[in-house]
């Protein structure tokens, strides 16, 4: 809980906050670009390949709802590299 009370704004945003304060830790580039860059690559990591099989498996026989504490473009983000897999979602914003 202590991240999301020193991270409390949307997900798909904040990622740049987060990776600049692990960049100081790690000695990681600290500079605007590089966080802006590493906010985007979040939204485009991809699934893993088991995950999409799974899922796929599941919605055959089950409606798929996804919870989340990621907000709407983060959700939105991630469930394309899923295949849009869910029914129907719930998510902070």
């Amino acid at each position: 809980m202590e991240g999301r009370a020193k991270y409390p704004g949307r997900s798909s945003h904040e990622m740049a906050n987060v990776y600049l304060h692990l960049a100081k830790k790690l000695g990681l580039p600290d500079d605007a670009p590089s966080a802006a860059a590493f906010q985007r690559d979040v939204l485009d990591w991809p699934a893993f390949e088991d995950s999409v099989a799974a899922l796929k498996r599941l919605r055959k026989h089950f409606r798929l709802v996804a919870m989340t504490n990621a907000d709407r473009v983060a959700l939105s983000a991630y469930a394309h590299t899923l295949g849009n897999p869910f029914d129907d979602t719930v998510c902070l914003r």
